[in-house]
């Protein structure tokens, strides 16, 4: 690169030197930017600098002063700070807190690889200085149960799964199942192959899925989007309209996502005080859902469940501190239910 050449972009890199490598704790002088500049066999007076910079500052005040819209605007403020000798950044278009707030979200999210977690927190630490770009390394952040996908290419199927509903057709695809075989090779893969028209993207513990109605059985379903395989967009318009149009999606996502899949009843449960805020993360406080205190100690809380054995699993974990209470078939199912437990361990 001549010097002649590199001397266009002077007021670029000098601009992006400041943007790097200060914040609000730390600051650029006209000499660091210099020794930059050098690195592209760039050559600059200090006062030159200084004016670039300033040139800089002068667009950035024109955004204040003409009010910019905000989507427009590039979001910065920048001032000299005389103690520290150099300019340094005080403002940017993300704040700070936003973008350890990505991180963590990144890291939780199952559907994403390793390698593209890694990849898309570096591209944030691109957003900020190099001294906040290190407490983007969020070692002192625990993620319970962070199993990342080994399938990478899920972004794939993702793009192609919102082409399908846009266009409003059918797809196909392999979908991973495993099973139990011989006792050599216990636990095989299989991919089954679908034909299903795809209505919606949903995202539930870290993990994203498909709500799909199937040509196999005629139902809406769901499918874990990083067990799929091959999704493929077939010359075929979409069926089971009305069943998804007849979804409340967010009763159905929590039923099916609370493993609670069965015949749906309306139920009452009694639960100890104590163990209302555990109630409340499972249920929610939807429109759907009524709750009552009884006593000082008790509360009740009626809803719609789909009556399953996972249901009276999750239940009796409460042991006594939860009774159901309504309806009497339901209750006459969980009793049945514990005593078919109980005889499995009857001497």
């Amino acid at each position: 690169m001549s010097k002649s050449y590199g001397q266009k972009f002077k007021s670029i890199l000098a601009v992006q030197y400041l943007l790097n490598n200060s914040d609000a704790e730390h600051a650029v002088n006209s000499k660091d930017i210099q020794a930059h500049l050098l690195n592209y066999d760039i050559e600059a007076e200090r006062h030159s600098i200084g004016r670039d910079i300033n040139d800089f500052l002068d667009v950035l005040n024109l955004e204040y002063e003409n009010e910019v819209d905000e989507a427009d605007a590039l979001g910065y403020e920048i001032e000299y700070d005389a103690k520290l000798h150099g300019y340094k950044v005080t403002h940017r278009p993300y704040d700070f807190n936003d973008l350890l707030l990505l991180v963590d979200c990144i890291n939780s999210a199952k559907f994403i690889t390793d390698r593209q977690a890694g990849y898309l927190i570096d591209v944030l630490r691109g957003l900020c200085s190099k001294y906040e770009a290190e407490r983007l390394d969020r070692t002192n952040v625990f993620t319970a149960n962070r199993t990342k996908t080994k399938n990478k290419h899920i972004q794939e199927s993702i793009d192609a799964l919102n082409a399908a509903i846009k266009d409003d057709c059918k797809i196909s695809f392999k979908y991973l199942k495993y099973t139990i075989t011989d006792k050599e090779n216990p636990i095989e893969r299989r991919n089954e192959p679908y034909v299903a028209s795809p209505f919606k993207l949903l995202i539930n513990d870290g993990n994203y899925y498909l709500l799909a109605f199937t040509d196999e059985n005629r139902k809406i379903r769901t499918f874990r989007i990083d067990r799929m395989k091959g999704v493929a967009l077939l010359p075929k318009v979409r069926e089971g309209e009305t069943e998804f149009k007849a979804i409340k999606i967010e009763n159905y996502t929590k039923r099916v996502f609370s493993m609670f899949r069965g015949e749906q009843k309306h139920i009452s449960i009694k639960f100890t005080m104590s163990k209302l805020d555990t109630v409340l993360d499972r249920f929610g406080t939807g429109a759907d859902v009524f709750y009552m205190p009884l006593d000082k100690h008790h509360f009740k809380i009626t809803t719609d469940i789909e009556v399953s054995d996972a249901f009276f699993a999750w239940l009796a974990g409460f042991r006594s501190s939860a009774v159901l209470v309504d309806p009497p078939e339901v209750i006459e199912e969980y009793k049945k239910f514990l005593a078919d437990i109980s005889k499995k361990y009857a001497d």
